[in-house]
């Protein structure tokens, strides 16, 4: 009776052994080619919009030739811009407004369906045009829904399971931001952040060497400077600590009335 006993874990494990197997043998690679799309994407994203600013700063250089009359020439630029994003957008793919991540996050819970080639097209025009126009508007976003919209291509064009298309979104989103950012931990925030209630080891191989492939792709098209420069400060006093706390509880608070503000 002993032995029947222990042979019910043993068997329980060596199956559980054998499934993680699998999906390590399926998933990881697809993970890394992912993250070796996602960081293509950020970087001709990122291109892109370098391009657009470095029109829009001629334009305006030329547009001073003319003096004041002169400033509507990139005023109708911007105009023409902006408004060309937001009609591809609302014509062809209305849930590629805005940054794009509520909506991926959405897909991810199974609340929205993802319109991945539409959405792909489209964001990266309408973001390049409207990152052109001048408007406020960054890459993050919409590199992480680009990334999340090309890993669902790539998924259903190498025959993956309903699963492994969800873990492949996932790790492709992170990996998008990883790139966007320059940064592999942020994306991998990202992958945990979705996973909260359903954690998976081999999953979270995936969305983690999904965010380095995309972040080796970025070093070496792009360099390795982040996103943000931090200059280097010196470690607070241990009595100042305390503030540190309230500053986050407040900036918490800040949070959520912002977020139902926009709501």
């Amino acid at each position: 009776m002993d032995k029947t006993i222990e042979r019910g874990p043993a068997r329980e494990a060596e199956r559980e052994h054998q499934k993680f197997e699998a999906q390590r043998r399926r998933l990881w690679p697809r993970a890394a080619v992912v993250g070796v799309l996602a960081g293509l994407l950020a970087v001709a994203f990122r291109a892109a919009a370098e391009a657009g600013d470095e029109a829009r700063d001629h334009i305006i250089q030329f547009a001073w030739r003319f003096g004041a009359i002169g400033f509507l020439v990139p005023a109708l630029f911007g105009a023409f811009c902006a408004g060309t994003g937001a009609f591809l957008v609302q014509k062809f793919a209305p849930e590629a407004s805005g940054s794009g991540i509520p909506h991926l996050q959405a897909v991810l819970h199974g609340w929205k369906t993802l319109r991945a080639r539409r959405v792909l097209v489209v964001k990266f025009i309408g973001g390049s045009l409207s990152m052109a126009s001048g408007l406020a508007v960054g890459r993050e976003g919409p590199t992480l829904q680009m990334s999340g919209a090309a890993a669902q291509l790539f998924a259903k064009g190498s025959k993956a399971t309903p699963a492994e298309t969800r873990a492949l979104l996932m790790a492709g989103a992170g990996a998008g931001l990883a790139a966007a950012f320059n940064a592999p931990l942020a994306g991998m925030l990202f992958v945990l952040e979705e996973m909260q209630r359903d954690f998976s080891p081999a999953v979270f191989t995936a969305g983690f060497l999904a965010c380095i492939a995309g972040n080796i792709v970025t070093h070496l098209l792009v360099g390795t400077a982040s996103a943000f420069h931090v200059p280097l400060v010196h470690a607070p006093d241990v009595a100042a600590l305390p503030w540190f706390i309230v500053l986050g509880i407040c900036a918490g608070l800040l949070g959520v009335v912002f977020n139902r503000g926009l709501i």
